[in-house]
């Protein structure tokens, strides 16, 4: 028999309806993150010349988890209508709650208004986090603050994250020493259903590949090794907190060891995001725990020492070292790229490198393509043909690292294109009928577009190339700061146009699917007062989980627990300077900040009870 207690400490039978309550926030906290299964998805995106000719595309990490996250959000919120129906009354939101339904009510307006609403309904290529994800979102922080008031309830949520704890560690290790679990029998099996056509050749060939790390790197079921540091960010702090505080032995050691296992694959994922992310969770720590640091000293000092070794090892075992990995992480560079600006023009193409500005032409011939170079005056220019590579470089020592060769483009533009090879990337040009045009990486052919910057200008290679995107997407968000340009519309609001800045940037022919901010990403799609709303109802419970706290002992497992939810939600919003928000992970996010909130509530309605028996001890 089962049993929670009350504000009071009453002993009471738990009911059914909470077991069936709290299986929902389970299946968020512990099973729809580690979802890996294909799904097919209509890209609607071959309009763009940016985009390549098919539509057709196969998601694995993402479609699945918010279809699952959505049925689940719907099941709760007839469970919220039901309890409100049994309680005879209506629950009454706090103040924080409006906060939440400003944040969903201005999604939904963006979204409805938007002229890519389409993708906001049915989901966005590589993104999926559709206007009903998003509505879930909100769905299960309200939720989770509902249902996680007492100690059962709680103590649930702390059983969910273990399970959830322990897959991640098997899938994480099996990444770390090169033998993925997602690369097994079993994993190809379970990520393709049987259903479709040609299920075996398409297990076979299945891989995943990320730079970094090489086949050491850690991604779990996140689908992108940077969203490891954000759940880092996120779960670290609470399975450090809980190994360090916890009363009995067997559960300090379990969550210790899932503490090592995560930051392990933290380093793994090759994301420099949870550095940071750490060193901020540890300052909150050291300021809310101050109390308890003399006590627990002995253990923390054991736990850097077990972290600081197994660290050494891994990055011994792939072949770097922490300094190096650091550097990386915190290195601000200039823009160091020689190639200024690209400009089409109806009879040639005007380059501006390395301080040089010329002209560029060519004739089609029967054998390949007639070359001309000139310089602003008109002056011809020499250059050379490699015999053996056919490449041409140009005389000027000012132009020695650039190089050009035509190419037959085929389809349906039956013409020869002239390549042009920069240290950055390269880009092609094509002769049309209404005169020169960018032939895209698509295959189609485009106008260019010099994307504006504003706020992080010249440091476009600043945070992997993140300095590029941010620079180039400030400017959409001060364009739609009201409102924004809807639910998962981030692709196509972006000037993916910029082909030259987005090569300079380091990206080449890639397509920009998301920010890298996850507070850009709210501004961009719902809008400046939307962002407003969310930073609200975050913050706001982070001051409220400081002033509750401050002058407290933290004397029983829930505060210790409410604490730890803190530091983690901390770790994640620090996270979201450099990452997105991704249903593959947001979801365990909202439903811990709506956790944090049930706790927060349950301590202060236990004193206002008048209990003055140590709270949580009896979970």
């Amino acid at each position: 028999m089962d049993y929670r207690y009350g504000y009071k400490g009453k002993k009471e039978e738990v009911s059914i309806g909470t077991k069936i309550s709290l299986f929902l926030l389970g299946i968020v906290i512990a099973i729809i993150p580690l979802i890996v299964r294909a799904a097919e998805h209509n890209a609607n995106l071959s309009r763009f010349p940016w985009f390549g000719a098919g539509d057709d595309t196969l998601d694995v990490f993402l479609k699945v988890k918010g279809q699952v996250l959505v049925v689940v959000a719907v099941a709760m919120i007839i469970m919220i209508v039901v309890k409100m129906f049994l309680d005879g009354k209506i629950i009454k939101p706090p103040v924080w709650m409006y906060m939440v339904f400003g944040y969903a009510g201005l999604t939904i307006i963006s979204t409805l208004v938007s002229k890519y609403k389409s993708y906001g309904f049915d989901g966005m290529f590589e993104q999926h986090e559709t206007l009903w994800v998003v509505l879930a979102y909100c769905v299960i922080l309200i939720y989770a603050f509902i249902f996680a008031q007492d100690s059962y309830g709680i103590g649930f949520v702390r059983i969910s994250l273990g399970i959830l704890a322990v897959v991640h560690s098997f899938i994480g290790i099996s990444q770390l020493i090169g033998k993925d679990f997602w690369g097994s029998k079993l994993g190809r099996f379970l990520i393709i259903p049987s259903s479709f056509d040609g299920a075996e050749s398409i297990r076979e060939n299945l891989s995943f590949t990320f730079s970094g790390s090489g086949n050491h790197q850690v991604y779990l079921t996140l689908y992108n090794p940077n969203y490891v540091g954000s759940y880092a960010a996120l779960v670290f702090p609470i399975f450090l907190v809980l190994a360090i505080f916890s009363y009995k032995m067997w559960k300090k050691i379990f969550w210790g060891v899932m503490a090592i296992v995560n930051f392990l694959c933290a380093m793994g994922s090759g994301s420099k995001t949870f550095l940071g992310a750490f060193v901020v969770s540890a300052i909150f720590a050291v300021i809310l725990f101050r109390k308890k640091l003399k006590k627990g000293w002995p253990i923390m000092v054991g736990f850097a020492a077990v972290i600081m070794v197994s660290t050494t090892i891994y990055f011994k075992y792939i072949g770097t070292n922490l300094i190096s990995y650091v550097a990386n992480a915190i290195a601000v560079q200039k823009n160091d790229s020689l190639l200024e600006k690209v400009e089409l023009k109806s009879d040639h193409v005007e380059i501006t490198y390395n301080g040089v500005k010329f002209g560029m032409a060519y004739e089609q011939a029967n054998e390949g393509a007639n070359l001309y170079f000139f310089r602003e005056d008109g002056q011809k220019m020499e250059y050379e043909v490699n015999k053996d590579t056919s490449l041409v470089t140009l005389s000027d020592e000012k132009l020695k690292d650039i190089s050009f060769e035509y190419l037959m483009a085929g389809g349906e533009n039956d013409r020869y294109v002239i390549n042009c090879n920069t240290p950055k990337g390269s880009f092609a040009v094509i002769n049309t009928e209404k005169g020169y045009k960018l032939y895209t990486g698509a295959g189609k052919v485009d106008d260019i577009y010099n994307a504006p910057a504003a706020v992080i200008k010249n440091h476009d290679a600043f945070a992997s190339g993140r300095g590029y995107i941010w620079s180039r997407t400030f400017p959409v968000f001060f364009n739609h700061l009201i409102l924004g340009t809807g639910a998962d519309t981030f692709t196509v609001a972006f000037p993916q146009n910029d082909y030259i800045g987005r090569l300079n940037g380091g990206f080449g022919n890639m397509i920009i699917t998301k920010p890298h901010n996850l507070f850009l990403q709210i501004g961009v799609q719902s809008g400046g007062l939307s962002l407003l709303c969310f930073l609200g109802f975050a913050v706001f419970y982070i001051i409220q989980t400081f002033r509750l706290f401050w002058k407290r002992e933290l004397s029983g497992e829930i505060e210790t627990f409410g604490v730890a939810i803190s530091l983690g939600i901390t770790g994640y919003l620090f996270a979201g300077i450099f990452n997105d928000s991704c249903v593959a992970l947001a979801p365990l996010y909202w439903v811990m900040l709506g956790v944090g909130y049930g706790i927060n509530a349950y301590i202060v309605k236990k004193e206002y009870m008048g209990s003055e028996t140590n709270v949580g001890k009896n979970s």
